[in-house]
């Protein structure tokens, strides 16, 4: 008798609770604006289980949450089911995405997922085992139509001594919404239909020993793939054979082209270059790692021409860049190269790129000596972008090879008219100062030696001198810049007005506080205004 008064008047207070909290100003808003709101910060968390906190705030908000599919269609699996299981239910006839974020998930995971293959939007299964994916994941997609799926992203965990990755077919007839594709270590058919629907394809870890995958089979896919606004190819070990001929069709435009991203072979990535015409607003990122073998000291000396198509029409982003950072160092060689945004595209998007990065794990003998790659990393500069419009141009160079090139720099400076800044990057371990390098051919262009040859100014539109490393601060770096007080260099640079030094990592301005007055108090009627940026 007593236990069940007890019930009853637990009931009442649940009751009288709900009744108050009903009354919260909170819960008087609209259900319409409640639901927004949750799914809004469900959107924003980083934490795909954050947002279950809804749940236990009170009774309210769970049956508001509870009973509102379109919260519970991100659904994925770590080591337990309950919360995939909850989430078909409750999402109702609402299109899921279904990610697997354990590979020993993956069978049970797709057996609860095939009986809503009709309504699934994405599927992404991660680390996916060679067992599995011959035994589960195969048949899964083999058998299932997926009318609604967007986007499937499978990695399968990599094995060394795996001869061949698994290859799948995907029809487009049962994936007729697939736009998304993402494929780590299994390959997708040639003869798959898919190719032309594709807007965004990445391609990470592709090799084939038996039989070998050769680039004029990848090229032939990527051909078909004509709507793409992003392509990702990373570690494609693609075959090429001497007598391999080029494919001698024209380029395939891409106009709606927008991120581009391949890391492979030279010869890979020359093919894919040559082979594809680009807009002139996609952002492009090239990078390749050059590793001892018969012919590498040629690939070397090739520099960035080795991936770079012989007609540069393809790549019209060259002809349009204003800012250029340079990197150089013993083993790497980067050119980062930006164009304005087009006109009518918003303040905020990212601006159009063109990034060629080259890594060499061994400096072959012949190429180790400055005297030889310092020309190459020149004629770089003047193949790739000799007739862009270059407003600003930051370097970066290791001290040894930055002296070698100090003849060259003006001969490169006056290619660039227009140039509107010049900044130096210090180099991590370098003795600093060497910025005065890069800036003295501006200011007295000199010959081998030291000898002046002209008191003419290269870069008569020069506005900022920028300098990235406060390390860079040095007596020598002031004695360079004072060499512009002089009236007459004055007049032929009337247009310089800033100096700008910023900090780079581990470095705090507090401790060059006071080369800093030094060079404000001497430098003040040679600069309009010298600027100090620490590094947040």
């Amino acid at each position: 008798m007593l236990e069940h008064q007890l019930d009853e008047a637990r009931k009442q207070v649940l009751v009288i609770s709900a009744l108050l909290n009903s009354l919260v100003a909170v819960n008087r808003i609209p259900l319409e604006l409640l639901v927004k709101i949750m799914l809004h910060v469900q959107a924003d968390c980083a934490d795909p289980s954050g947002w279950l906190h809804f749940l236990l705030v009170c009774r309210h908000w769970f049956v508001v949450a509870s009973t509102t599919p379109g919260l519970w269609t991100d659904l994925w699996v770590h080591t337990r089911f309950n919360y995939l299981l909850t989430g078909f239910m409750r999402s109702k006839t609402h299109p899921v995405d279904v990610s697997a974020l354990s590979s020993n998930t993956v069978p049970a995971l797709l057996e609860v997922t095939t009986p809503h293959t009709y309504r699934l939007r994405r599927l992404r299964l991660n680390e996916i085992t060679f067992e599995h994916y011959d035994s589960v994941v195969s048949p899964f997609l083999g058998a299932s139509s997926m009318p609604a799926l967007q986007a499937l992203h499978l990695t399968r965990a990599h094995i060394t001594n795996v001869p061949q990755e698994p290859v799948i077919l995907l029809p487009s007839e049962r994936y007729p919404r697939l736009k998304d594709l993402n494929l780590s270590s299994v390959q997708l058919s040639p003869t798959s239909s898919i190719f032309p629907q594709l807007t965004r394809l990445v391609l990470d870890r592709w090799r084939s020993i038996d039989p070998p995958l050769y680039v004029n089979a990848l090229i032939g896919m990527l051909r078909l793939c004509v709507n793409l606004k992003m392509l990702v190819i990373k570690k494609v070990a693609a075959k090429t054979v001497p007598d391999q001929a080029s494919d001698s069709r024209p380029p395939v435009h891409l106009p709606r082209m927008r991120d581009f991203v391949v890391d492979a072979t030279p010869e890979v990535i020359k093919r894919i270059l040559s082979t594809f015409s680009f807009p002139p607003t996609a952002c492009i990122s090239v990078v390749w790692e050059i590793f001892p073998t018969n012919n590498w000291t040629d690939t070397v000396l090739q520099g960035m021409r080795s991936v770079l198509p012989t007609n540069r029409a393809s790549l019209p982003i060259l002809q349009h860049v204003t800012e250029l950072d340079f990197t150089s160092t013993a083993s790497q060689q980067v050119f980062i190269a930006t164009a304005p945004i087009p006109r009518g595209w918003s303040p905020d998007a990212q601006p159009p790129r063109i990034s060629l990065s080259m890594e060499v794990t061994k400096i072959p003998p012949r190429v180790g000596d400055p005297i030889t790659f310092v020309p190459l990393e020149m004629q770089d500069f003047f193949d790739i972008f000799g007739h862009a419009p270059l407003r600003s141009l930051t370097m970066q160079c290791a001290g040894g090879i930055q002296v070698m090139m100090m003849a060259a720099w003006d001969q490169l400076y006056e290619r660039f008219p227009d140039l509107h800044t010049l900044g130096a990057r210090a180099t991590p371990g370098e003795k600093p100062g060497v910025a005065g390098t890069l800036f003295n051919p501006v200011i007295r262009p000199l010959v081998p030696g030291g000898i002046v040859i002209s008191d003419r100014v290269v870069c008569p539109n020069l506005k900022h001198f920028r300098v990235v490393g406060f390390a860079e601060m040095t007596e020598s770096l002031l004695r360079c810049f004072l060499r512009l007080s002089p009236p007459d260099m004055k007049e032929r640079l009337p247009s310089l007005e800033l100096l700008t030094f910023e900090g780079a990592d581990g470095e705090c301005l507090e401790d060059f506080e006071e080369m800093r007055n030094k060079y404000v108090e001497q430098l003040s009627g040679v600069f309009s205004e010298v600027r100090f940026i620490e590094k947040s």
